[in-house]
């Protein structure tokens, strides 16, 4: 197994150095790929006021601008502007999985990025002005100074204002949104006025093995009774994120007949240095999920389904996670629901030992005896990163061929996207819808297949 892992990784690794490389750091763009740019800007050269082409942008709804590309029908042209005199304007979480340096139109305030993206592509971003100067080689330095002035882009009048927070937890800030044509409805993320709703409780729970305390947040679906059969369970990390979005997805599903009734659980962090501590393979964290919160679940709060139809699920560091808990303990979680997991995630070398190349899940996945664990995963194609050896896109792909290899029952899906809760809103939608296919009656499972084609196929 270990010999055909080292194949595995040979062949694919090149896929994991990302092309953004060629965008992330350059200074000029040798040539205009935007049609309304090579139509518009040329003229400004001879000194033309900058004003007449703003007026042009406003007349056709703002920015990004969207153009087709010709003989490619499936993509378009995105360019994302900035008006000022500024050094330094950067697109935040773009496309090329970095904040990317936008370019100045000779001296005017006309700053301009374009990307050649899949019709189906949906982000969030934001737009960074006075950021020059940055240093590569300081990636924290880099990050608090773009953080300053991250903000919405003014040109665009579409917002995603981010996750609900829960808890004393500082508010998300807000981001622009980019959603083009193509990209798949997600037909279960706003709240509906019919109906009733579920019921929300929150406990503080304190872990002997860990030896903090944290917010755990339930909710039950409307017609979720104790001891019932034919329910399902959902595990959330990253509860701050989670707990309040999840509940109107789920009853919004329930509703429309394509989950069985369903309890929640979002497990939130002590603090953002332990989850950096916690979510990544640590023994004591699954002690705490397997021996602790688990059975005080069942015990004392009633909220049990069998492993078949429980479904443990996170993002990033929690979709990591997620399956480490799998495959760990599939006596709890028989499902497993990862999104755009940190596969590239390996242990810490100790002092003065070589650091393990990515790929630490994958060879785990090949070393133990394949788990009775069904997983569903994901990864945006803008989860590429020029700054690691390895990233979430390709230790995704490579993940799925390791599950494959195994015999596990497993669904990859690559969403037009990147790092962020505007794609992960459907991920847990369509994850919950392939994960729990089966628990319905024949009747459920022809619904779950046409939702699943219009909202989740094409992702």
């Amino acid at each position: 197994m270990t010999r055909h892992f080292s194949f595995l990784m040979a062949g694919l690794l090149p896929a994991l150095l990302s092309p953004a490389a060629v965008w992330a750091e350059t200074d000029s763009q040798p040539e205009l790929d935007s049609p309304f740019l090579q139509q518009s800007l040329p003229p400004l050269s001879s000194g033309q006021d900058s004003g007449v082409f703003w007026q042009a942008v406003h007349a056709q709804g703002g920015a990004p601008l969207i153009e087709p590309v010709d003989g490619a029908p499936g993509e378009r042209w995105v360019t994302f502007l900035w008006r000022g005199q500024e050094g330094g304007v950067r697109v935040v979480s773009s496309p090329s999985g970095d904040h990317d340096p936008m370019l100045q139109w000779g001296d005017s305030d006309i700053w301009y990025r374009s990307y050649r993206l899949p019709d189906r592509s949906r982000m969030a971003y934001q737009l960074a002005p006075a950021v020059a100067g940055l240093d590569p080689d300081k990636p924290e330095q880099r990050q608090a100074a773009i953080r300053q002035t991250a903000q919405t882009d003014p040109l665009n009048p579409v917002h995603y204002a981010g996750h609900t927070v829960v808890a004393a937890r500082q508010a998300p800030q807000p981001r622009s949104a980019l959603i083009l044509a193509g990209a798949p409805p997600q037909p279960w993320v706003e709240p509906r006025a019919q109906g009733p709703g579920g019921e929300t409780e929150r406990h503080a729970f304190a872990s002997e093995v860990l030896g903090n305390t944290r917010d755990i947040t339930l909710y039950r679906t409307a017609d979720w009774r104790q001891g019932q059969p034919g329910q399902a369970l959902l595990l959330v990390f990253d509860a701050h994120a989670y707990a309040g979005m999840v509940p109107t997805i789920l009853d919004n599903l329930r509703a429309d007949g394509l989950i069985p009734p369903m309890a929640a659980v979002f497990i939130e962090n002590p603090d953002i240095r332990a989850r950096g501590r916690e979510l990544p393979p640590n023994p004591e964290f699954q002690v705490f999920l397997a021996q602790e919160l688990m059975p005080w679940l069942r015990d004392t709060q009633g909220v049990w389904t069998a492993a078949d139809a429980t479904v443990i699920s996170g993002s990033s560091y929690g979709g990591l996670a997620s399956l480490y808990a799998g495959l760990q303990h599939p006596e709890w979680f028989g499902n497993v629901l990862s999104m755009s997991g940190s596969f590239w995630w390996a242990p810490q070398a100790p002092a003065g030992e070589a650091q393990p190349e990515p790929g630490w899940m994958m060879r785990l996945v090949e070393e133990m005896p394949a788990q009775p664990v069904r997983i569903y995963h994901d990864a945006g194609l803008f989860e590429q990163s020029s700054r690691r050896p390895a990233d979430i896109l390709g230790t995704n792909r490579i993940m799925q061929q390791a599950l494959a290899a195994k015999g596990y029952r497993s669904h990859y899906s690559e969403f037009a996207g990147g790092h962020d809760y505007l794609q992960w809103q459907g991920s847990i939608a369509c994850g919950l819808l392939n994960l729990l296919a089966d628990a319905g009656t024949p009747q459920a499972g022809e619904q779950v297949a046409e939702a699943w084609q219009r909202a989740c196929a094409a992702r």
